[in-house]
């Protein structure tokens, strides 16, 4: 309702103490609608009534004796008659509302139900029909949901409604259909490296590898599968470990010439308005960029009323020049680098499965490298569940 006040216009009248109670009951009389009363003994009293009622209320005062009184005029129209003659202005005005009146049609903002909408996402929703920037009307959410899934078979379900300007999307991953056990706990073991058989130690299972035999990766050491002396198979889990030569290589090298970034605390910045995904340079930001530098970008959204979001945001950008340093690296501090790579590398590997460790180190001025080939004797099996289809073959 104060809105309404606000654009339709009104006055606002102040009246002595004495004469002012007399006003309100001559209102009413009347049927002279009137808003925003107060009645004061010190400042008197004061009352509003719309503009095109200020004529009959100034008339019914003269016909009742009340000449001490004063007003003031309020709301849009004094602002237009304050600026008539800034043509400018009052187009400026006149365009910022129809942009308002057009953007309550369009749509303004897309968000998930759940989780937060990212760049390659926004695309493909786009891409199936529901954009910043379209109208409304134009939405047509079933081709919108048979586009989306056509073209991203990795989500089983969408759906999007839009609420005022902000459009809605849920959305649910597909999950891969398990695959059919068949049979509780069947398990076979299998290689998880290549290498040759040193021993096996079986503690289920029917074991298909012997010592001295050169397996590869995958390939089955103990099935699951156990055929009985009647000709009758019993189906279990294979377990227990099986121990093979294997041979391992470890190779990384560290840069010994390498340029660093050294700031030089110049900086160029630019503001933009981003609206409906484009950026506008509303701020003239113009000029050449460094030859290095590197960009910080801020954004900030705009509220209507400090609540309604706006289509637009403000966008701060900055780019900090940098020049490049040559750092030479000390030889000792890259072989430190070197084996720290390597240590990680036989995390999970038991130090007593290794039999021979051959480490080469090479420089050739400019880069380090370090090779080292491992032998080991180590437990090569790895379960893996069987079901239905692993039985037939």
């Amino acid at each position: 309702m104060r809105g309404f006040k606000y654009l339709a216009g009104y006055d606002r009248f102040f009246f002595d103490y004495g004469s002012g109670k007399r006003v309100p009951e001559l209102l009413i009389e009347y049927n002279i609608h009137f808003f925003d009363l107060t009645l004061d003994e010190e400042r008197g009293l004061s009352l509003c009534v719309f503009f095109f009622r200020t004529r009959r209320l100034r008339e019914l005062l003269k016909q009742n004796g009340i000449d001490k009184y004063s007003y003031r005029p309020e709301g849009l129209r004094t602002v237009v008659k304050k600026y008539k003659n800034r043509v400018g202005l009052l187009l400026g005005a006149a365009l910022f509302s129809l942009i308002l009146s057009l953007c309550g049609c369009m749509v303004w903002d897309i968000s998930l139900s759940e989780g937060v909408l990212d760049p390659s996402l926004e695309a493909a929703i786009s891409k199936a029909g529901l954009k910043k920037g379209m109208f409304i009307s134009d939405f047509d959410s079933e081709a919108f949901r048979a586009s989306f899934l056509n073209d991203n078979p990795e989500y089983s379900y969408v759906s999007a409604g839009i609420h005022g300007c902000r459009a809605y999307v849920w959305l649910n991953e597909r999950t891969e259909k398990p695959e059919l056990e068949g049979i509780e706990g069947a398990a076979n073991l299998i290689a998880g490296f290549d290498g040759r058989i040193v021993r096996c130690e079986a503690i289920s299972g029917e074991v298909k590898v012997k010592h001295g035999d050169a397996v590869s990766k995958g390939q089955l050491l103990v099935s699951g599968i156990v055929e009985l002396k009647n000709g009758a198979y019993r189906i279990e889990e294979a377990k227990g470990r099986v121990f093979a030569a294997t041979e391992r290589e470890f190779s990384t090298a560290v840069n010994l010439e390498a340029e660093e970034k050294i700031y030089t605390g110049r900086e160029k910045n630019g503001i933009f308005i981003n609206i409906l995904g484009k950026n506008i340079n509303f701020f003239n930001f113009s000029g050449n960029l460094y030859e290095f530098y590197d960009t910080i970008e801020e954004r900030e959204e705009i509220y209507l009323f400090g609540s309604f979001k706006l289509p637009f945001y403000r966008v701060k950008r900055s780019y900090l020049e940098y020049g490049l340093e040559k750092v030479i690296m000390d030889e000792k501090r890259a072989e430190d680098l070197c084996y720290d790579r390597y240590h990680e590398f036989l995390d999970g590997i038991p130090y007593e499965s290794i039999l021979e460790e051959k480490v080469d180190m090479k420089n050739d001025g400019t880069k380090l490298t370090m090779t080292v080939r491992l032998s080991l004797v180590e437990d090569i099996a790895l379960s893996k569940p069987f079901g239905f289809k692993e039985l037939g073959e």
